[in-house]
C-alpha cells in the first residue's frame, strides 16, 4: 500500500518514494531504478524532479531512517548498497536466478579488484561486465551503449550522487529494461579490504558513519556540515508542504 504524507492545499509536490522494506521492491519486475537518499545526497535528489518520478529510495543510514519513520508516521527500515545490507540479497538473488550483473564504479584498478573478490564470494554470480566510472564527457554515450550491449539483467552504479542516478537515467532513455541500482562509495570500499568493509562489531553497534570518518577523513566534512544542514533543510521544506513523501510497504 501506499501513504502519502501531506502538501499544502492546491499544491501538489514532486513525492520523494520511500520504500519500508526491500524484499518485494527489489526484484519485482524489470525496469526499475533504486537509489539510496541520506543527508549528503537528499538535497541532489529533491531538487530533481527527474529523479524523483524515475527512482525508488531506501533510507541511507539509521538517522534518514528515524526521521522520515517520524515524518511519515510509518516505519522505515534502514537500507544500504553494502554488505551490511542489501547487496548480499541483491547478489545471491541473482546468483540463484541467472541474472546477470554489470558494474560501473571506482577507478579502473580498484573496480578490477572489487570483481575478482566479487567472483571469489559468489563463483555462480553472472557478471556481465564492468568498468570504472572515470571517463571524458564526450564519451558518455559511448559508455552508455557498451553497458546496454553486455546485455545485463542488473546494472550497479557507484558514480557518485546525482551522476549515479543521471547515469541509470540514460541507460533507460537508450533502451536498458533491467533493473538499476546506486551503490556510492560500495565498489571502492571494498576494493580496498578482503573482508567486508565494516567490521560487524561496527555494524551490531550502528558506527559505520564513525567508522568511515576514521578511515576516510574527506567523509568528516559530510557527516558534521552537510548532514546537519540538509536535515533542517529537508525539515523545512517538508513542514511547508513543498516536498511530499511516499512510503512503499508490503504486506
Amino acid at each position: 500500500m501506499e501513504r502519502k504524507v501531506s502538501s499544502l492545499p492546491g499544491h501538489v509536490p514532486p513525492p520523494l518514494r520511500l520504500a519500508s522494506n526491500h524484499s518485494e521492491l527489489l526484484f519485482s519486475g524489470q525496469g526499475k531504478l533504486i537509489s539510496f537518499v541520506n543527508f549528503s545526497s537528499i538535497a541532489q535528489v529533491l531538487g530533481n524532479t527527474e529523479y524523483l518520478e524515475r527512482f525508488s529510495f531506501y533510507c541511507d543510514g539509521i538517522l534518514c531512517s528515524k526521521f522520515f519513520s517520524f515524518f511519515s508516521r510509518n516505519p522505515i527500515r534502514r537500507v544500504s548498497f553494502d554488505f551490511s545490507s542489501i547487496a548480499r540479497d541483491v547478489f545471491e538473488y541473482a546468483s540463484r536466478n541467472g541474472k546477470s550483473i554489470y558494474f560501473i564504479g571506482g577507478t579502473a584498478a580498484e573496480v578490477d579488484r572489487f570483481v575478482a573478490k566479487i567472483r571469489l564470494r559468489y563463483p555462480d554470480l553472472k557478471i556481465s561486465g564492468h568498468r570504472d566510472g572515470y571517463w571524458d564527457g564526450n564519451l558518455l554515450f559511448e559508455v552508455l551503449e557498451k553497458t546496454i550491449s553486455a546485455s545485463p539483467d542488473i546494472v550497479v552504479a557507484g558514480l557518485g550522487a546525482g551522476k549515479q542516478e543521471q547515469f541509470l537515467s540514460l541507460l533507460q532513455d537508450q533502451g536498458f529494461f533491467g533493473t538499476g541500482f546506486t551503490c556510492g562509495g560500495f565498489i571502492r570500499q571494498e576494493s580496498t579490504c578482503e573482508s567486508d568493509y565494516y567490521p560487524s562489531i561496527i555494524n551490531r553497534l550502528n558506527l559505520r558513519a564513525f567508522y568511515r570518518m576514521v578511515r576516510e577523513p574527506h567523509t568528516i566534512k559530510r557527516y558534521l556540515t552537510d548532514y546537519p544542514f540538509n536535515l533542517f533543510k529537508t525539515y523545512r521544506l517538508l513542514s511547508r508542504g513543498r516536498v511530499s513523501i511516499e512510503v512503499k510497504t508490503w504486506e
